[in-house]
């Protein structure tokens, strides 16, 4: 049983409080004895230091040999000095003592522990000691302290022993963990979950290890890593000469292992020639390549073990380490199993780490999904409605669609502010043991709030809407991290990520920066913070824990890939804030960013996959160039040394030898430079990148591959001399900011600035989201995290644009000044006075830019300051080729402009300078050039050699590059799938008129095809993965011959329908070189699989055979037993769309009184995607109105009978006549102006309604025809085909689990995990065929006969919680349908004696009852939401966080407390009242909901429990119907 408890650490605030606690460990509690500085005989000068305090003796142990003294703090929280320290130390030990001092800050909330005894060996004791101290927070404890705490117990000491108890108690507490993963376990799964994982035997194999720790224990030895590999059962052999040797079990070789001496820093090399950590990758790498080879690599020098592995996601940048020295000084035998369960011959060869590893992705990925969740429904919303709040409290708040977009991004740099600290703390990137800084961190502030509901009341801190001390928290720490706070062991990390985005001096204000201004001056409030916050930082387990220890449990974000967090957050971009009517901001998605969408998250393994063939061969050249140039180098420094030693040769003059010496210097810093350049001028790009994937996927490639290339010449290598001096500046600027005790070169090791240096140099990405720029920016800096150097400076290769409009510099100049010559050639007017020269003379910037590695913060302003002045500077450039874009979104004016100012060179300098103000145009032609800023501001225009110079220009020279050298290596990625139908006109004419592969009924895709041709090298790559429906389509014909004459395809790889994506994407790889042809016919590799690891062996293996594997999703639910749910449909229809909903949507039910009873029939109540539930509608009072100018016939009602709408509609009538449909107004189709787009006259009928946008399957039955809906609504109207088949039963197997899981491999997804459920994809839905055979006698007794065992099922209490569980509830229900339902030998229906008209009725009988219990349930929760309306007189659904209140009975009573507290301000109790006193009119009410809210959930329990069980009973029944067996029901269930 633990000594120390909740209880005993609860209150922690005096020094009676810690006599107790001392006392619990066992120790004498002693009152009344305490030390002056007169009674320790200090003198005077002395004296004063202490300002009056004592030593107060609180508890002594071995006979008051070992004391504990406290001083106590002052109200200033001044501490005490060293030198004091030392003192104190000094006079004890003179008296014979040894101690514990105990300084409490003044707030006590934290406590700082130092230990007045000598940590050295007898023999050591020379001179004053260095006192061990460590700092804690005893209501926010880490497990290691509680450990280290609980060691200073003394109940078994014996005379002497306390010292050396004490000794290890401190020792203990300096380690959080003995183990350390990087990127490859998760810490949470080790920690929490291995003991109880069934898989693999995992938890069984855990135990057992445990039992042999204690024999294994003494046969390990620190110093000695061949004892302890041998120990472990291991036997080696040498490598070659340089290589790391191999480790065998049983005969087999297992692991690669890397030794180095005892205590050598396992990240830094032996010698200037000697780099052992890159010798191991590298050899790991090449492993990697090989078909079976190792997969682990061991470094270690004895005392601390670290595995690799290729199976991870860089080789470099992940691991496992243990420190086994201290894990054998200080750890238990259960702590041993960390070391032994993952080093050991057996675990490895016996797969448990495989498992290990596999586990702890699965872990991760279900965490990624529950944030993902978490963030989309609740984060978000809670901190843009705080941001909102506050503006509303300062009076700035105007709700407009400006100001939301603002706040919007504003959130979501909040929340990318907060991902980058949640990260970095958990990595320990960021210094949070260190306990100068652990008080200010987040994870701190993340266990305060964890730990409220756990503390006194009147310790509390507020939460309240206007308590700002949580927000204080977080603006300290970001600036800290900003600016840098040495005091906490901070450097400045700068980036701009936390920057307060205020202008340079005398600059004007960069809108892209709205959002840091906004968040620097505004305050959130506790209540929505920190409830925002927690969500955050812990889970819902986590949350419910009822004991401290569990409640501080923070989610394990090192265990997230960063790659992952990115997709998490990527899915933000697709949504937009929206006021709703009670004046919330709610996110929501729009039509337009819907129709944008299109980007799917990429797996891991399909990412890495397009990288290596994309960039592998660049590399694979460059590495060879790299080699020639190291073969040139010892001859060029030989060279310099001769000449060097000639300069003190007399017969030799003095100019003579200089110049000699001079030119050998530039020889060989010539090639040196050239060498580094030949690896670091990769030009990798991802034209359109989102949250980043495909960029860290290259940048952590390229680390791993350059590694193998450097390990090649280690000796004297240019690129490691770099490294070295980067180094040297990082530790000048950390020692000149006092926080270089903090950081070792350890942490500034080869792997991480090498991996540093390619992230700035080598990757290039653009995105029109300029959100995705800052998420892709920042999932770069933390894949790429040095500890110690700042946030590398990326705004000039990661561009917010659109990568497909545009123009290229040389190709406006040739048209302008009637220059017929091709791209890469260079031009005469490149010479003064030309005004395109500027930009050639602006290179000069980039070139800086480019060598500067940014250090050190002073760097990083270098690199910003050089790349601004490059951009004010080529704006003169940029507003012309915007000029001339123009001219293809028919600004016929801006084409006479430039017809009249092309010719001579001096021609398009009069232009430039009127585009820059410096001349007058006519009006007419100022205002083409005021559309044209405004275009470039719709559309983002990006210009490729304007935006990225370096990859267009020779920089050194100042001169365009020669054609085949222009251009990016490779370029990679997963371009939005987008057709062009659903474009607007503008854009698709500019397209049009643009892209040779641009057919209407294409897609967006395949112009980043044409892209990568433009843009990539004549030698480079191109690896895409885009859907596969354009090889087969007319309108991908003159893409494929296009592609096929000018490129050679390497490699085409379609995947059908395997599940690639969380959708079926129908996916296909394409590998393209860009020079040469393709042989016709192309050659496809087709790959089918059932999973991923199934899809990643094949295309490992490029097997050119479809894999036949039964998938539930697909295959077994395609064959003559099934019908597609299209042939029951007259019609699958899309509700009302209106092309204006601001004109034709009414805000509220009220306003229907704005017009006569003759008009509003035409006013109708309808239902949005959102309301529908399954088997109901949500929202039976809806919540919106709409008005339906048409007669009962369809036909538009005559303007003359509405005239009250009609002056309504007038207000939009120019808006309303410039809608179209299909490209065409409405009003030259023949309609009126004030008709609807799409009247959607079939769905005033009976019909199956469902939302287009839905996590899941959302069915409801409309039997009266009279649910009217909008857009966001689609409806199916049955035909006469199968008249049998009830539209109820229809139903039940539609919101069945079976039928939502096989949706969600039809149909896409959009970012935030939601699904489409248009009619294209739901249409395809597999309806099992029904045999209507059974005699109605026999039939109707049989069905009489299942109601009644589903009656019986329900009057039993249930607590199942996997389906196998509810399958033994409903067991004779199972049973009858079994009977109903034989089944061949095959597995198919035995349709000659199956009964399944039977089953059929049952679950029509179900799905009433569904519907029934619904209806109950909505009219039990009315009876609390209009007892709260009649107690507050206000209604709930005009509340904010109404949604909280509308689904009471599914919240913790705190979340009600919450939605009452942020409305209290709409209730009659507290009219008129501000503060205490509203809070006290607040209590009554408070109490009374708590037992109103109590009683509503018992009545609603029985209802509940009924859905519950008839919904998995519904899934059961389906699941017989379809004949699934329990394999294929678990990957239904996941």
């Amino acid at each position: 049983m633990p000594i120390i408890t909740p209880a005993l650490l609860a209150d922690l605030h005096d020094a009676a409080a810690l006599r107790r606690f001392f006392g619990a460990l066992g120790y004498a509690e002693q009152q009344q004895v305490s030390y002056t500085a007169q009674t320790l005989a200090w003198p005077e000068n002395v004296a004063v230091e202490l300002r009056g305090r004592v030593f107060e003796l609180l508890a002594d142990a071995d006979a008051g040999f070992f004391q504990v003294l406290l001083l106590a703090p002052t109200a200033d929280g001044a501490g005490l000095s060293q030198a004091l320290l030392q003192r104190l130390f000094a006079t004890l030990e003179q008296r014979g003592n040894e101690g514990l001092l105990l300084l409490p800050a003044s707030d006590w909330a934290t406590l700082e522990l130092v230990l007045l005894v000598d940590p050295r060996p007898l023999a050591e004791r020379q001179g004053p000691p260095a006192l061990l101290r460590f700092r804690v927070a005893p209501r926010a404890l880490y497990a290691h302290h509680v450990v280290a705490l609980e060691l200073l117990a003394v109940h078994a000491a014996g005379p002497g022993d306390v010292g050396e108890l004490a000794l290890r108690a401190f020792r203990r507490a300096q380690y959080e963990r003995f183990f350390r993963s990087v990127n490859f376990f998760s810490s949470y799964y080790l920690e929490e979950r291995i003991a109880t994982d069934t898989t693999a035997g995992l938890s069984g194999i855990w135990l057992i290890l445990l039992a042999q720790m204690p024999a294994l224990r003494p046969q390990l030895a620190a110093g000695d890593a061949r004892a302890t590999l041998a120990a472990l059962g291991w036997t080696s052999s040498a490598g070659e000469a340089g290589a790391p040797e191999r480790l065998y079990f049983q005969g087999r070789a297992l692991a690669l292992v890397a030794l180095l001496p005892p205590d050598h820093p396992l990240d830094l090399p032996l010698s200037a020639t000697r780099y052992p950590q890159l010798e191991l990758l590298a050899a790991l790498e090449q492993q990697r390549q090989q078909q079976d080879g190792l997969a682990w690599a061991i470094l270690t020098n004895g005392r601390t073990w670290r595995l690799y592995s290729h199976l991870t996601a860089s080789i470099s940048g992940a691991f496992y380490e243990v420190e086994l020295a201290e894990l054998l000084a200080y750890g238990s035998a259960a702590d041993l199993r960390y070391f032994a369960g993952f080093f050991g011959a057996e675990a490895l060869s016996s797969q448990v780490v495989l498992h290990v590893f596999a586990s702890s992705q699965t872990l991760a990925r279900a965490t990624g999904e529950n944030l993902k969740q978490v963030v989309f429904a609740r984060v978000f919303p809670l901190l843009a409605n705080a941001i909102a709040d506050d503006l509303k409290r300062t009076g700035e708040y105007d709700g407009s669609a400006a100001q939301l977009q603002v706040i919007f991004r504003a959130t979501l740099l909040l929340l990318y502010r907060i991902l980058f600290v949640l990260y970095a703390e958990s990595m320990r990137l960021l210094p949070t043991m260190h306990p100068a800084y652990y008080p200010h961190s987040l994870t701190f502030l993340l266990s305060d709030l964890a730990l409220q509901p756990f503390t006194a009341s009147h310790l509390k801190k507020p939460q309240t809407p206007t308590a700002y001390w949580a927000w204080q928290h977080l603006q300290a720490l970001f600036a800290a991290i900003s600016h840098g706070q040495p005091d906490w062991g901070v450097p400045k990390y700068n980036g701009g990520l936390f920057s307060a985005g205020a202008p340079p001096t005398g600059g004007t204000p960069n809108e892209h920066r709205a959002p840091h201004r906004l968040l620097a001056r505004v305050q959130l409030g506790a209540l929505d913070l920190g409830q925002a916050l927690d969500l955050l930082g812990r889970d819902d387990t986590a949350r419910a824990a009822t004991m401290q220890d569990g409640a501080r449990r923070l989610i394990d974000y090192a265990g997230l890939d960063v790659r992952r967090l990115g997709s998490i957050y990527e899915g933000l971009l697709e949504f937009q804030l929206l006021a709703a009517a009670s004046g919330d901001l709610e996110l929501q998605h729009t039509r337009a960013e819907r129709k944008a969408s299109g980007s799917y998250y990429t797996p891991d393994y399909i990412v890495a996959y397009i990288v290596e063939q994309a960039v592998g061969p660049v590399l694979a050249e460059r590495a060879k160039q790299f080699a020639a140039l190291m073969e040139r180098l010892p001859a060029a420094r030989r060279a310099l040394e001769q000449a060097q030693r000639q300069e003190g040769n007399e017969r030799i003059s003095i100019a003579t030898t200089k110049a000699k010496s001079d030119a050998a210097r530039r020889a060989v810093a010539e090639l040196e430079h050239a060498a580094n350049e030949s690896l670091l001028d990769l030009k990798i790009l991802d034209p359109a990148m989102g949250s980043g994937h495909f960029l860290v996927a290259a940048v952590n490639f390229i680390t791993d591959r350059l590694i193998v290339i450097l390990n090649r010449h280690q000796a004297q290598n240019p690129l490691l001399a770099r490294l070295a001096a980067i180094r040297t500046q990082i530790r000048a600027s950390l020692q000149a900011q006092g926080v270089d005790t903090l950081i070792s070169d350890e942490q500034l090791n080869n792997v991480n600035l090498l991996r540093r240096l390619v992230m700035k140099r080598c990757v290039f990405g653009v995105d029109l989201n300029d959100m995705a720029v800052e998420l892709a920016r920042l999932s770069l800096w933390l894949n790429s995290f040095t500890v110690g150097a700042p946030l590398n400076f990326l705004d000039h290769h990661l561009k917010w644009g659109n990568a497909l409009i545009g123009a290229r510099v040389q190709a406006v100049q040739q048209a302008m000044e009637g220059k017929h010559i091709g791209i890469g050639t260079q031009l005469d007017m490149f010479t003064s006075g030309s005004a395109f020269a500027e930009m050639l003379n602006l290179a000069g910037y980039i070139e800086q830019l480019v060598e500067i590695a940014d250090a050190n913060a002073q760097q990083v302003e270098q690199s910003e300051a050089l790349y601004r002045s490059y951009e004010e500077h080529v704006v003169p450039v940029k507003r012309l080729l915007d000029l001339w874009v123009a001219q293809s979104f028919g600004n016929k004016v801006a084409s006479e402009l430039l017809q009249l100012h092309s010719g001579q060179s001096s021609d398009v300098d009069h232009l430039v300078d009127a585009l820059m103000g410096r001349r007058q145009l006519a009006p007419h032609y100022q205002q083409a050039v005021a559309e044209a800023r405004n275009l470039f501001q719709r559309h983002r225009f990006l210009h490729w050699d304007l935006d990225f110079p370096e990859v267009f220009l020779d920089l050194a020279n100042k001169t365009w590059k020669p054609a085949a050298q222009m251009g990016f290596d490779a370029v990679v990625g997963n371009p939005p799938y987008v057709v062009f139908q659903l474009l607007g006109d503008a854009e698709r004419n500019y397209l049009r008129s643009n892209y040779g592969y641009f057919v209407m009924k294409g897609d967006i895709y395949i112009l980043f095809q044409e892209v990568a041709g433009r843009v990539t090298k004549r030698e480079g790559n191109s690896g895409y993965i885009i859907q596969n429906k354009w090889l087969h389509a007319t309108y991908g014909s003159a893409a494929l011959k296009d592609i096929v004459s000018t490129s050679t395809i390497r490699e085409l790889i379609d995947f059908h329908d395997s599940p690639v994506f969380e959708v079926s994407a129908y996916p296909l790889i394409i590998i393209r070189k860009h020079s040469g042809k393709t042989a016709n016919p192309v050659t496809k590799i087709d790959i089918r699989g059932s999973s991923e690891e199934m899809i990643l062996r094949h295309l490992l293996n490029k097997t050119e055979q479809p894999i036949s594997h039964i998938n539930v999703s697909r295959d077994s639910l395609t064959n003559i037993n099934y019908i597609s749910l299209e042939l029951f449909a007259d019609q699958i229809g899309q509700g009302v769309l209106t092309g204006h909903a601001e004109a034709f949507v009414l805000p509220s039910m009220s306003s229907i009184e704005d017009f006569p009873l003759s008009e509003q029939k035409f006013i109708l109540p309808v239902v949005a995607g959102s309301d529908i539930g399954r088997y109901d509608i949500t929202s039976l009072s809806y919540r919106q109105l709409l008005i339906y100018p048409y007669e009962s016939s369809g036909k538009p009602v005559q303007a003359n009978l509405i005239p009250n709408i009609i002056k309504h509609l007038t207000t939009y009538r120019e808006e309303l006549e410039n809608r179209r449909n299909f490209g065409e107004f409405l009003i030259n189709q023949g309609h009126s102006w004030y008709e609807l787009r799409h009247p959607a006259r079939g769905m005033f009928q009976r019909k199956i309604i469902f939302p287009e946008i839905s996590l899941t399957n959302r069915f409801h039955f409309d039997e009266e025809g009279n649910i009217a809906c909008i857009g966001s609504v689609y409806f199916l109207i049955r035909n006469k085909k199968f008249a049998d088949f009830s539209s109820y039963a229809l139903v039940s197997i539609l919101n069945s689990s079976l039928l939502s899981h096989k949706l969600k491999a039809i149909a896409p997804t959009i970012r935030g995990g939601y699904y489409r459920y248009q009619s294209q994809y739901v249409k395809r839905l597999p309806i099992r065929r029904i045999t209507f055979t059974t005699p109605a006698a026999e039939r109707t007794a049989l069905v009489a006969e299942g109601q009644r065992r589903y009656e019986a099922g329900l009057a039993q209490a249930a607590s199942a919680t996997d389906w196998r569980a509810w399958r033994e509830h409903w067991r004779e229900l199972w049973a009858w349908a079994e009977a109903r339902l034989p089944q061949l030998a095959d597995g198919n229906p035995d349709v000659a004696n199956e009964q399944s008209d039977v089953v059929h009725d049952l679950l029509a009988h179900l799905a009433e009852q569904m519907i029934a219990l619904h209806k109950r349930k909505q009219a039990a929760a009315a009876h609390f939401t209009d007892w709260l309306a009649q107690e507050t007189g206000s209604a709930p659904s005009e509340w904010t966080l109404k949604t909280v209140v509308q689904s009471f009975w599914a919240q913790p009573w705190l979340e009600l407390e919450r939605a009452l507290q942020k409305n209290r301000g709409r209730f009659v109790q507290t009219q008129g009242l501000r503060g205490k006193h509203a809070d006290a009119a607040l209590q009554p009410l408070l109490r009374a909901a708590q037992r109103e809210w109590m009683a509503a959930c018992a009545t609603l329990a029985p209802t509940l429990s009924a859905i519950s069980a008839t919904d998995r009973l519904i899934d059961l029944l389906v699941y017989r119907l379809y004949g699934l067996t329990d394999e294929e029901i678990d990957l239904v269930e996941g």
